[in-house]
């Protein structure tokens, strides 16, 4: 750990993240954005039922940073029509 890293540190950066997130939180909300679905077990189980009726052999992949490591849509097509 870098010298001078300590409890102190760790706490004024967890304050200040804390803070940065509730001010953005309390902007949208302000500008009348809320959000469209609680998140939670029924949610996601409803979204895979979705997906598995539009197709049962469906490949799901999650988190658009797996698709920006260089998955290739084409050759997964062809694996998996």
């Amino acid at each position: 750990m870098p010298e001078g890293f300590g409890p102190r540190s760790l706490l004024v950066i967890l304050i200040v993240g804390g803070l940065l997130v509730l001010s953005a939180e309390l902007f949208w909300r302000g500008r009348g954005i809320r959000p469209t679905a609680p998140d939670g077990a029924a949610l996601w189980a409803r979204e895979r039922d979705h997906a598995l009726a539009a197709s049962p052999a469906a490949v799901a992949i999650l988190g658009s940073s797996r698709v920006m490591l260089g998955l290739d849509p084409e050759l997964i097509e062809e694996e998996h029509p």
